[in-house]
């Protein structure tokens, strides 16, 4: 706990972490548009149990020709680059190299 709040007293911490709910608005608005064409890009999804778990995975079928690879890290919270670092870092180097 302490961690995050030194983080967030931190100039720029606060912002950051407000972003990602500015982003999920704007993700919400972009997938409305996704809806009328699929997207074609090599798609990756990661979640945990406390964040999003499979629910990742879903939508992104929904609207992508088909997700390559996906993940849910059991036994990591909320911040997956946090709780899970050196594996998201392996699987996202993994996915980026292949390409």
């Amino acid at each position: 706990m302490n961690e995050w709040v030194s983080c967030l007293k931190a100039p720029g911490g606060l912002r950051g972490t407000l972003e990602t709910c500015r982003a999920a608005s704007r993700n919400a608005e972009i997938v409305r548009v996704l809806r009328k064409d699929r997207l074609t890009l090599p798609i990756m999804t990661v979640g945990a149990p406390e964040f999003f778990g499979p629910l990742v995975e879903e939508p992104m079928t929904r609207l992508s020709a088909g997700v390559e690879r996906a993940a849910v890290f059991e036994e990591c919270g909320h911040s997956l680059a946090l709780g899970a670092e050196d594996r998201l870092a392996t699987m996202l180097k993994d996915f980026m190299l292949e390409r």
